[in-house]
């Protein structure tokens, strides 16, 4: 598959170093159906979302949520906050891990993190953070907005998060950027319509 133009080698680091988390495990209370099975245009919105990922330049991708997922929430419905935690948990678990005589790949250190419900999300939107992480090397998200973001040096979060998960089994997406440090930064304008979330049959019939 030819990569676009814009993908995350084209904003100056190589693109292996780097995994992606597509959120796919909520219950859609408020839409009524599984959003990751919702269609924009040809595609559905989880089809989207990777081609999405996939036009950055990153490779390594995996889905997060319930019986089929990459990683498989240990307890369904607990919110994205947990739903994140506990997949980081097992990705940095499995990548030091092994019983595989075979030396392993180097694992990637940063991990991009989109939900599935925001199907208007950019290739250059998700390299413009993913820069932004790698310059300031620390975790980064849009300012006034949870998802999408970057977590950098996952290893070292992954401890910080699990005392957070010690202390409360459902935390906030907010409660996490908060533990890890992450660093909003400015919104281009150019990006605000692609940041939408679609939650409710309303939301979606603006993008139908």
């Amino acid at each position: 598959m030819k990569i676009a133009s814009s993908s995350f080698e084209h904003w100056g680091e190589g693109a292996d170093d780097v995994s992606a988390f597509i959120l796919c495990g909520g219950q859609s209370r408020r839409m009524g159906r599984s959003k990751a099975a919702l269609t924009l245009g040809h595609n559905t919105f989880l089809e989207t979302a990777k081609q999405t990922v996939v036009n950055t330049g990153v490779k390594n991708l995996y889905y997060v949520g319930q019986k089929g997922c990459d990683f498989v929430d240990d307890v369904p419905f607990r919110g994205p906050g947990a739903a994140l935690i506990n997949a980081l948990a097992q990705f940095v678990r499995f990548s030091t891990l092994t019983t595989s005589p075979q030396p392993k790949e180097r694992a990637s250190n940063t991990v991009l993190v989109l939900p599935v419900d925001m199907p208007l999300l950019t290739p250059e939107l998700l390299c413009v953070l993913l820069k932004h992480a790698r310059g300031k090397r620390r975790s980064v998200y849009f300012e006034n907005e949870c998802f999408p973001l970057v977590l950098y040096n996952v290893k070292h979060l992954n401890n910080k998060l699990q005392a957070l998960a010690s202390i409360n089994e459902s935390p906030s997406i907010r409660s996490i950027l908060k533990a890890i440090d992450a660093e909003s930064i400015e919104t281009p304008s150019r990006f605000k319509p692609s940041l939408m979330n679609v939650n409710t049959p309303d939301d979606y019939a603006l993008i139908s």
